[in-house]
């Protein structure tokens, strides 16, 4: 053959030993990365037969092992005296043929490694390799068979395990296809119609309840630690909210298919996280990037420039006086110096702080004012402390950011330069020893934390229980000391300090284990470069200075690897608190303002119930049917059983939840069709338990209306009868309520909140029990209120105590969600129906009917028949004249007719009745 084609093929060879190492390793990676981010291997989950599964796996690692050991014949072939013809035809040949053998045995056991993990595999990973290695052995055979046959023993030896590589390429396809299990579940060809588990895969029945092993279950260790720390686990709060994260993630990937759809459900958060409509925040994050690149730069530069720096020193100290040294230390101290955290470093940090800062802002204003607007369905069954960590999770996301993009991807930027540049420099054995350490670090580093993550849980959960337990028995000191278990309370805390130092020790030792076993492989991984780097410097080319770049630049490779113990649970934690942050945007408000609607015009704020009908939940209807209506200044009481549908009527006036069927309308207006606000602007409310901001007395009654002056402050206390009362605080009006008005008696709260209605100036009055759990004399005192800020405002008033509502222009009875009864209090006393029993029974009166005389015969008992007689009213009004004393001269206001107001005459009868 000639020169020219001799070269050609020596050429062609060596050039598919670097193809074949380079596509087999791209492929498996690319492939497995696309098996990953689109799921495959949660959706693909069918199991094929153990049996074909262990023999591809033993067929790779055997094909591994054809590759050591050719490797073992060509570097024994070269010791021998006639050496190998094929390596002396080619001066290049043992490199490229060393580096194709020892990446390839490195490859392909990586592959076994990783198909040993896999539970349910995806196979076109595995069997695109096996296929790119039939093409490339059997092309090398045949262009090292066309050059030369084989003249030697080891020249043999080498063509008989590349024909053995081969076949062993060939049965891995073979053993795919020919031996496939084709049984399915279903003979449903539509695959998204099929389980995704197979039928052997669901956990077999047994009569014992402890004997599953499906998900979810438990199995039954004889360590009593182990029992305890399950058994925290499982109570621990923190924990449980933690793994209900973690499935929540793992349910939306599911749901979306792969992470591609998964991270696109977060582009909602893109405008808030990327400065959308802000130039100059815009410029500043590419210039990050580009600091990011600069110091991926001198992470090269700052080791080869002290390599640069050495070898100076070296040849000026051997008599070379022409070289400026001085020039390489300066180059070297401005790498180090714009590497420093001085540099680039504080640079990065100001100009990525305001888009930080400005994602935070905006994520969690944007959460905070979202939640404001969701509807009270949303707010009467949140939990606070989530709200709060949700709202927090746009910090998260945040990080999130900071974390993928300043964080992972450089690490990986950092890895790739250093792979290609210790080739480079150093020759392909350097490189490929780099990414070898780097393998096994990154793999030894992912099974170790994964091995540790139970301990972790478990060490958290009884070092809470540890907390919990202690502070329950300091809390509880009476209690114990009432009933002499002092000592059980102390060996219960000492048992948990136990298990928390024990299970704490097995966390401790396997986290050393791990950090244990990162420091051998990259002590393994120095030991090989600095052998070859010797190696090198002693018999080879390589300078005193390169020698210590080297150094320097395998120091620097323990960072990126060093971040990626941590980053997962970084990610992990990020993406939880992103995902409910997620869920809270996705929550829509159930009551919104139509895109046509108007103010609502109030003229005579008469209201109207127009068949309406309404449930909570579908399963259990709340109200039926109800039709009324209210005339424009009158009061309305509703009085009935608890759970009757009498709150939910208040609210759905003022439109916390909207009607299912019917219409509630004011002046003739559906106020589904009127802007919300504007409605809530014209109505009043005083809650049966008072919400007070923990804040002064004077704000929180201002809070009504913020424009209002501190005399309209003043004087709506006064109508309230509860100025007297503040000024007698210490701080009168600048007094802090404490949280939730718990430095407030219930009856000065009633008070401060009537103050509050009476500064708004409303034209619709809703008071729901705004006089329970309040003694006698409170009562007259809120009372009084009361009548100042429903005069000549439509009222609706929600009372148990039946004495408040008797002079209510008409009272419904509201049982089951229907109007049982109607009318004023003197026609529903007389027509004697639930009213009636009502009313006796706050009374503590027998009904007047035969069936409860003959039931309950008491001899000194009152009817109310007795109580109507004539006799019996020259007895009350006597006691009537006698309370009114009692209360305020300011209870005693007049009506048109003359008559006394409803409070009084509600004095009267409660002064009666004691």
């Amino acid at each position: 053959m000639a020169p020219a084609e001799t070269a050609f093929v020596w050429t062609a060879i060596q050039t598919i030993h670097y193809a074949y190492i380079a596509s087999v390793f791209l492929y498996f990676f690319l492939a497995s990365t696309v098996t990953v981010c689109m799921l495959q291997t949660l959706s693909q989950r069918i199991d094929d037969e153990k049996v074909r599964r262990d023999l591809i796996l033993w067929l790779i690692f055997a094909i591994s092992s054809t590759y050591v050991r050719s490797s073992d014949v060509f570097r024994a072939s070269t010791q021998l005296t006639d050496g190998c013809s094929l390596e002396n035809q080619s001066p290049s040949y043992a490199r490229s043929f060393s580096v194709y053998l020892l990446t390839s045995a490195i490859i392909f056991g990586a592959q076994a490694l990783v198909l040993t993990d896999a539970k349910f595999p995806v196979w076109y990973p595995y069997l695109g390799t096996w296929l790119i290695g039939i093409a490339v052995e059997m092309t090398l055979v045949v262009l090292q068979a066309s050059y030369e046959s084989p003249s030697s023993a080891a020249d043999y030896t080498t063509v008989s395990i590349q024909v053995a590589r081969v076949a062993i390429f060939a049965s891995l396809v073979f053993v795919y296809y020919g031996l496939r299990n084709d049984e399915k579940e279903y003979d449903n060809p539509d695959a998204e119609q099929q389980s995704l588990l197979r039928k052997r895969l669901a956990p077999k029945p047994s009569s014992l309840a402890g004997s599953s092993k499906g998900y979810g279950s438990t199995t039954r260790t004889k360590s009593s630690d182990s029992d305890s720390a399950s058994s925290a686990t499982a109570e621990d709060s923190w924990l449980a909210k933690q793994k209900k994260s973690e499935e929540m993630v793992q349910k939306r990937l599911q749901q979306d298919g792969n992470w591609f759809t998964y991270a696109k459900g977060f582009a909602i958060f893109v405008p808030y996280v990327w400065p959308t409509h802000n130039k100059a925040l815009q410029f500043r994050t590419v210039l990050v990037g580009f600091c990011l690149l600069s110091t991926n730069a001198l992470n090269v530069l700052v080791p080869y420039q002290m390599g640069v720096m050495i070898d100076s020193l070296t040849k000026y100290t051997g008599g070379n006086h022409n070289i400026n040294v001085w020039l390489s230390v300066a180059v070297y101290i401005g790498f180090r110096f714009a590497s420093s955290s001085a540099c680039i470093g504080l640079l990065q940090a100001w100009l990525w702080m305001p888009v930080e800062q400005y994602s935070y802002e905006a994520l969690s204003t944007a959460a905070h004012a979202h939640i404001l607007t969701l509807s009270s369905n949303f707010h009467d069954s949140k939990n606070s402390s989530d709200l709060v960590q949700a709202v927090q999770g746009g910090r998260s996301v945040s990080d999130l950011l900071e974390t993928v993009c300043f964080k992972l991807v450089p690490m990986f930027i950092d890895l790739a330069v250093a792979f290609v540049y210790l080739w480079t420099i150093f020759g392909p054995y350097m490189g490929l020893l780099m990414a070898a350490t780097a393998s096994a670090y990154l793999y030894i580093t992912t099974k170790l934390i994964n091995a540790r993550a139970q301990k972790r849980r478990n060490y958290i959960a009884q070092m809470r229980k540890e907390w919990t337990v202690g502070y329950a028995s300091l809390d509880g000191w009476i209690t114990a000391s009432m009933f002499n278990m002092i000592s059980h309370e102390q060996n219960r805390y000492s048992s948990a300090v136990r298990e928390h130092l024990s299970t704490r020790f097995r966390f401790q030792m396997a986290s050393q284990s791990a950090t244990a076993a990162q420091g051998i492989v990259m002590t393994v991984g120095l030991l090989g470069a600095l052998w070859l780097g010797t190696y090198q410097v002693a018999y080879g080319d390589m300078s005193v200075g390169k020698f210590a770049t080297l150094l320097v630049y395998w120091a620097q490779l323990s960072g990126p690897l060093t971040f990626f113990s941590t980053m997962f649970k970084t990610i992990s934690y990020s993406l939880m608190d992103a995902e409910r942050l997620l869920e809270l945007f996705q929550a829509k408000p159930t009551i919104i303002d139509k895109p046509n609607a108007e103010d609502l015009k109030l003229d005579k704020a008469s209201i109207r119930f127009d068949d309406v009908s309404f449930s909570y939940d579908e399963r259990k209807q709340i109200l039926k049917n109800i039709s009324f209506t209210v005339a424009p200044g009158k009061t309305v009481a509703l009085v009935g059983e608890t759970g009757g549908g009498k709150s939910t009527i208040l609210k759905l006036v003022d439109r916390f939840y909207d009607v299912k069927s019917g219409c509630i309308s004011i002046d003739g207006q559906d106020i589904r069709e009127v802007k919300l606000s504007s409605l809530r602007e014209h109505i009043g409310v005083v809650p049966q338990d008072p919400a007070l901001f923990n804040d002064t007395i004077m704000n929180n009654i201002r809070y009504a209306r913020l424009s209002a002056t501190d005399e309209e402050v003043y004087d709506a206390c006064k109508a309230a009868a509860v100025h007297d009362k503040i000024m007698t605080f210490p701080d009168d009006y600048s007094s802090k309520v404490g949280s939730n008005g718990v430095k407030l008696s219930g009856g000065e709260k009633q008070r401060i909140a009537i103050a509050r209605a009476i500064l708004k100036q409303p034209d619709i009055i809703l008071l729901d029990e705004a006089t329970s759990a309040v003694d006698t004399d409170t009562e007259c005192l809120i009372q009084a209120g009361l009548n100042t800020l429903c005069q000549s405002r439509t009222t609706f008033i929600v009372a148990h105590r039946l004495s408040t509502i008797m002079r209510a222009d008409c009272i419904f009875v509201v049982m089951n969600g229907e109007i049982v009864e109607k009318g004023t209090h003197q026609d529903l006393i007389h027509s004697k129906g639930k009213y009636y029993d009502l009313w006796s029974k706050q009374l503590f009166v027998t009904p007047s009917d035969k069936r409860s005389r003959s039931r309950s015969p008491k001899k000194n008992a009152d009817t109310i028949d007795d109580v109507n007689s004539p006799k019996k009213m020259v007895e009350l009004t006597k006691v009537i004249k006698t309370a009114k004393h009692d209360c305020p001269p300011a209870e005693e206001t007049k009506k048109d007719d003359g008559k006394k107001t409803g409070s009084s005459h509600q004095r009267e009868v409660s002064s009666s009745i004691s």
